[in-house]
């Protein structure tokens, strides 16, 4: 999500911000932690790409004839930004798992807080996440967690080149490993 704030004397114009399912916005996070009953502590490192374009108003204006009228509109100075931001972060996490012999028995849902890092412009930021999903028996001792995922930012990141507020929010499919407690082998 994009808020714009005033800069004086810049006028931002045709902001143009890709559709949430385009290449330009893909990302991906990995994490690992270590488990104790239903709570998991973890580390993560992701990458999220983001990309917009927009206009800087300048003082030339372009006449455009409406059906009825002439129009004056501010002939614009195209920009395109490209961002890399990379997190490094810290975690907790409660899981659930239905374990009865339920429709539902295998299931999982799964929801967490993170603190991260922006490792560009050195940004704290504070993450919610869910997940749910399902978990499949892959060997004697491991399970493959599959399912969709929603993380969310609380704190914005101010670009300080534009003074754009990016508040990011990644949505995807968790797919993960899980292995046996060490106490129980």
């Amino acid at each position: 999500m994009l808020t714009v704030r005033a800069i004086p004397g810049i006028t931002y114009q045709n902001i143009n911000i890709p559709s949430e399912l385009s290449l330009s916005q893909l990302g991906y996070k990995f994490t690992g932690g270590i488990k104790k009953g239903d709570f998991a502590f973890i580390f993560s490192y992701g990458q999220l790409k983001q990309s917009f374009d927009y206009e800087i108003a300048s003082e030339e204006f372009e006449l455009k004839r409406t059906s009825k009228d002439y129009n004056f509109t501010p002939v614009g100075i195209p920009y395109k930004q490209n961002n890399k931001l990379k997190f490094i972060g810290l975690g907790i996490k409660r899981r659930g798992v239905v374990k009865n012999a339920s429709v539902f028995q295998g299931y999982f849902g799964e929801i967490g807080l993170e603190f991260s890092r922006e490792l560009t412009t050195k940004t704290n930021l504070m993450w919610s996440n869910l997940a749910i999903g399902k978990q499949v028996i892959v060997g004697k001792n491991s399970l493959l967690n599959i399912g969709p995922y929603v993380e969310y930012s609380f704190t914005k990141m101010v670009n300080p080149e534009t003074r754009f507020q990016i508040r990011p929010y990644q949505v995807g499919i968790l797919i993960g490993l899980t292995l046996p407690d060490l106490q129980n082998d």
